[in-house]
């Protein structure tokens, strides 16, 4: 199977742009722990010069870190900064018994960049913390020096401040990019996804189902321009695209598509979405809009198998569709379905 027929969740090219956004996070710390990692083994090195012991230590710690960062691949992100924090709790614990003490704290500063920027889970939280907590003051205790202990309490205090202010500007960050991106997406004129909105998470959107979609049109709304003004023409398409809302669903989503066109993309079976189609077509020829304005609406209806690549294939189709249904006479829906 190609990696593009899978579901948006198995693999990063596939996540929406938000997953997107936090798979990037997740996987730069994994990047910095690996790299951490290979810094405690050269300086295992140079303090052991235990060549063949240390090749050992990143031969395991690298199919370790590979084994995650498929993990990640995958989709399972909840996963992968999971095992990588428990890495970070185990390395703390196996060198909490070695004689140097700085090497421990070091060690304690990583699980705690790793606890403050990738865990998201509560339950994450506290069992990082009544690992470490424990361990802090007995090793302070083990010490029997003051230095160390204030050393600790300093280094806890002054990360987190800094981590926690961090967190927050890239979360900041993050919002801002969520707010653009809403605001790219998104019709001015009539507060429904657009067309790069549909394009950008497209297989998001698809999943991994059979897809239906229709393309609408509304019948001779060029003279409504004409005859009532610009003006009037935009009050029209908002007072339809407020009809259309009440045709979505978990199932079904609405976009205007461009112009006076709208796009319906639905999981619903074959015969449940043409049924609800033509409820939308019979409650647009009797609703009264705006200036006594009555419409009807065309409409082109077909099927996306569940290839991605079929996409283009299934729009065309639709089109087609569309193109029958303004020659029989408008106020119609036609639909040419895949077998």
């Amino acid at each position: 199977m190609n990696l593009l027929d899978r579901p948006p969740s198995k693999n990063y090219r596939n996540r929406s742009f938000i997953e997107k956004k936090e798979s990037n996070n997740i996987f730069n710390l994994m990047v910095f722990v690996y790299i951490y990692s290979l810094g405690m083994f050269l300086a295992d090195l140079i303090i052991t010069r235990r060549l063949m012991f240390v090749l050992a230590e990143v031969a395991i710690m690298t199919l370790a870190m590979g084994l995650v960062f498929y993990i990640w691949y995958k989709g399972k992100m909840d996963l992968a900064i999971s095992i990588t924090g428990l890495y970070g709790v185990l390395f703390t614990l196996i060198i909490f018994f070695e004689q140097i003490s700085m090497r421990f704290y070091m060690q304690l500063m990583v699980v705690l960049i790793i606890t403050i920027i990738g865990y998201r889970k509560g339950y994450q939280y506290a069992l990082t913390f009544l690992v470490i907590g424990p361990l802090v003051l007995m090793r302070a205790w083990l010490d029997m020096d003051m230095h160390y202990f204030v050393f600790v309490i300093a280094s806890l205090l002054f990360t987190s401040y800094i981590l926690y202010n961090f967190k927050q500007g890239f979360t900041s960050e993050i919002e801002a990019a969520i707010a653009l991106k809403h605001v790219q997406e998104t019709d001015v004129l009539t507060g429904l996804p657009n067309r790069r909105h549909f394009e950008n998470n497209l297989r998001h959107r698809m999943g991994n189902n059979a897809t239906r979609i229709a393309l609408i049109d509304l019948d001779h709304f060029k003279s409504v321009n004409d005859t009532y003004g610009h003006p009037v023409g935009d009050e029209v398409l908002i007072q339809f695209s407020e009809l259309l809302a009440k045709y979505v669903s978990k199932d079904t989503t609405a976009y205007r598509w461009g112009g006076e066109e709208f796009l319906l993309v639905s999981h619903l079976e074959r015969q449940a979405l043409l049924e609800k189609l033509e409820g939308l077509r019979a409650e647009t020829q009797d609703t009264t809009f705006i200036q006594g304005i009555r419409l009807t609406i065309s409409m082109g209806i077909s099927d996306i198998p569940k290839t991605p690549n079929q996409i283009q294939d299934g729009f065309i189709r639709a089109d087609r569709a569309l193109y029958e249904a303004k020659n029989s006479g408008r106020n119609t829906l036609k639909y040419i379905f895949v077998d």
